[in-house]
């Protein structure tokens, strides 16, 4: 990977951010909606809720971006990593936003670096994570060099730091991370080691350990998202009890939940058939929250506060909403998640992504229905993040959105 090649400025995650939002809006939601968002090829109006900036994510020449994560900053704006294909080989590339946070300079590569034409390899950005709003950030890469794969970290963000791999050496069986989070004050990255379910845990980010999920008895399961409540201080004790972690996926066409309440070290599952996949998973502070399809192809939200017992989200998702297929729990990164000290932080908003097509829709949460935000037609973002003004920004291909704070 090319991490230590760039100077991009100091950044912070985009998986953890935000404080509430409230601003009234009501729009009818159809099973095949065609939501606004503005003519094709220019910016929406200065008015709209959203703001399309589109092509703001420019590639070298010959090169095309996909893949992209935002990591929003204190001082306002925001870094991005995403991926650079030139054909034969893909690197990892690294944005800066400026000014309004609507102009992004590609710091790097400028150029194409140059590829041995005789070795193939693909990198793509998976997800990263800053679970206490510290800067102690972590970045996921998939990797694959002809019939090898591994995952690869980077622990200091697009700026530079200390890369390394879920696994040292590398085996025959291939690591395939899809998902990274937080249990019990470690990071926690879910995927496949060959073709069994595995969860890989660390406190630092350099040194890992990984432990196989255990299968629901419906055939192959594939974990997709992975989240961890804090930890409670029980002043009686002056002992911290563990908080529960959840790994979410699917199974044989059913959704499936791993829990663990231990800190990873073992873990149960259970099938969820009121749902065919759950795809994402966060926790708000209060309780979990996962996001999927159901057997119908509708909308699912489930909740739960021990990460054992799941219900259905009693906040109202219109009928024919398209799936979530992504959930966030949005911090400002202008202040910690924990600050020990100090008054507790406000908890985090969270938001959804459906899509139809090439057409999204972002779902805020509000305390009694999720409320759907038309984008347009003009991709699907992959990565959502609050800034330290109030503002949400989401990017999809080379597309930047900037939501009013």
């Amino acid at each position: 990977m090319g991490w230590r090649l760039v100077g991009a400025g100091a950044a912070t995650l985009a998986v953890l951010a935000g404080a509430a939002v409230t601003i009234a809006v009501t729009i009818a939601v159809t099973a095949r909606h065609r939501p606004a968002g503005g003519p094709a090829g220019g910016r929406d109006g200065q008015d709209a809720l959203w703001r399309r900036i589109p092509d703001a994510f420019a590639a070298p020449p010959e090169a095309t971006v996909s893949a992209v994560l935002l990591y929003p900053s204190a001082d306002g704006c925001f870094s991005a990593t995403g991926i650079v294909d030139a054909g034969i080989r893909r690197h990892v590339g690294v944005w800066v936003a400026a000014g309004a946070c609507d102009t992004v300079r590609l710091e790097w590569p400028v150029e194409v670096p140059p590829t041995n034409p005789q070795i193939t390899q693909r990198e793509t950005v998976v997800a990263a994570t800053d679970p206490n709003g510290d800067g102690t950030w972590l970045t996921v890469v998939a990797t694959t060099a002809g019939d090898r794969a591994w995952g690869e970290l980077i622990h200091g963000g697009p700026s530079g730091g200390v890369s390394g791999r879920l696994r040292e050496p590398l085996d025959d069986r291939g690591d395939v991370p899809v998902a990274v989070g937080a249990i019990h004050d470690q990071y926690a990255v879910v995927g496949r080691h060959g073709d069994e379910p595995t969860v890989y845990l660390s406190p630092s980010g350099s040194h890992w350990w990984d432990r196989p999920l255990p299968l629901p008895g419906t055939g192959p399961a594939e974990p997709l998202g992975v989240a961890g409540a804090p930890d409670v201080f029980r002043p009686e004790r002056s002992a911290f009890d563990i908080g529960p972690g959840v790994v979410v996926g699917r199974a044989g066409g059913v959704a499936v939940i791993w829990s663990s309440a231990d800190g990873g070290v073992t873990w149960q599952v259970r099938a969820h058939p009121e749902a065919a996949e759950l795809t994402g998973v966060v926790h708000d502070g209060s309780v979990f929250v996962a996001t999927g399809a159901g057997p119908g192809g509708d909308a699912v939200v489930l909740t739960s506060a021990d990460g054992v017992t799941w219900q259905r989200d009693p906040r109202t998702v219109p009928a024919g909403a398209r799936p979530f297929r992504s959930v966030y729990a949005l911090r400002s990164p202008a202040r910690p998640a924990f600050d020990l000290g100090g008054p507790p932080a406000p908890p985090p908003s969270v938001y959804a992504v459906s899509a139809d097509g090439e057409c999204a829709t972002v779902w805020r949460r509000e305390p009694d229905a999720w409320v759907a935000e038309p984008l347009g037609c003009h991709g699907v973002p992959a990565s959502l993040a609050q800034l330290a003004d109030g503002r949400v920004a989401a990017v999809g291909g080379t597309t930047l959105w900037l939501r009013k704070p």
